[in-house]
């Protein structure tokens, strides 16, 4: 028996296309009734035959190959015309090790119709797409790469660009949501443009719940009462709602407060519940200083940009309270006791955790992040 005719490399006409199942039936059956003798060079009939049945099947493959790829198409093409639900943005910055479980918290979300944008501000480890994630192939995930992106701010306006969803979330990349808060915000919003929910605070000791008890703010309580962390906030896709990029602290209070004067709130639902767990951020220890300078520059902006919404006696407090955050940061002890003092003249008992808070940390009998 002679062997099947060989192209110039060694492989056969066989090998070098992969036809569909039928074709591969039709193929044998054909040669089961000829010897191979037949489709020798030597046979110039029988080689043409032989020839045809070849490009026949080139032909077929390449149909196929040709279907899957419009088909591969048209699947990307649906998924970029798509509007989700939620966008949740989520910057991540050399902490690889805690990504996981925020980008996994995402996924298990009861609302599915989601996507979900990760800002890659890698400086010191590898980019996301160069790493073997377990959740990397969900095709609700879009990685961007954002290597000059300065702070939060700035990665989060990068995702902002790219958000498709009626409402935006955020996440950082060391927190996680609860499988139900998504879906429990939205259903809490109604009608308004934001909403808040309730989280449970990890601290190096102990837990505390945070904003657990309101089921709304309004009037001067969204100014000082309020808690506007990222991860805590949902509001609908606006394109000109963007982080203010010179802020390198405080910027949620500043973006928050732009959306409350742009739509003219007045009250702002509170799914009441925790279902964000923030954890501390060891690092805040070694950042005090920092974080003291900017949120000055931050509560200064707020105050300047969006105090005239507010009664004279909530501004007054606002800027005892970012005065007291300045010298607690900074170890100023006894002009922390003067403000601490003059915040609870004014505020009363309700004022009596934070201005309490500030005292211990500011003499060094307790560290850690302050949770108001």
């Amino acid at each position: 028996m002679t062997a099947p005719p060989t192209s110039a490399s060694g492989t056969t006409s066989s090998q070098r296309f992969r036809p569909s199942k039928r074709a591969k039936a039709a193929a044998t059956a054909a040669r089961k009734k000829l010897p191979w003798a037949m489709f020798h060079p030597a046979n110039s009939a029988t080689a043409r035959e032989h020839a045809i049945v070849t490009r026949r099947l080139a032909v077929e493959f390449t149909l196929q190959f040709l279907r899957k790829i419009r088909l591969a198409a048209i699947l990307e093409m649906g998924l970029a015309l798509h509007v989700p639900s939620v966008s949740v943005i989520l910057p991540t910055c050399d902490r690889p090790a805690l990504l996981s479980r925020a980008v996994e918290s995402v996924l298990m979300q009861t609302e599915k119709d989601l996507e979900v944008i990760i800002v890659d501000n890698n400086r010191n480890t590898a980019p996301i797409n160069e790493v073997s994630f377990a959740w990397r192939s969900d095709p609700r995930i879009r990685v961007i790469e954002s290597r000059s992106a300065r702070n939060a701010a700035s990665a989060r306006n990068v995702g902002l660009a790219e958000a498709r969803g009626d409402w935006i979330a955020y996440l950082d990349d060391d927190d996680a949501f609860r499988p139900e808060k998504l879906r429990r915000q939205m259903a809490r919003a109604g009608s308004s443009p934001i909403v808040l929910c309730g989280a449970l605070f990890h601290l190096r000791n102990r837990t505390r719940p945070v904003q657990v008890s309101a089921e709304e703010f309004s009037g001067d309580e969204l100014l000082n009462r309020a808690s506007w962390g990222t991860p805590l906030l949902m509001h609908r896709r606006r394109p000109e709602f963007r982080f203010d990029e010179e802020l390198f602290a405080g910027e949620d209070v500043h973006f928050a407060q732009g959306i409350i004067s742009a739509f003219g709130v007045v009250r702002v639902p509170v799914a009441a519940e925790p279902l964000v767990d923030v954890y501390q951020d060891r690092q805040d220890v070694q950042r005090t200083n920092i974080r003291a300078i900017a949120g000055w520059s931050a509560a200064r902006r707020t105050w300047f940009h969006f105090g005239s919404r507010y009664s004279s006696g909530a501004r007054r407090l606002f800027v005892l309270r970012a005065l007291i955050a300045r010298a607690k940061l900074n170890g100023e002890s006894l002009r922390c006791v003067a403000l601490a003092t003059a915040l609870l003249r004014l505020g009363g008992g309700n004022q009596a955790r934070f201005a309490l808070n500030a005292v211990i940390v500011s003499t060094g009998l307790a560290r850690g992040r302050w949770v108001t």
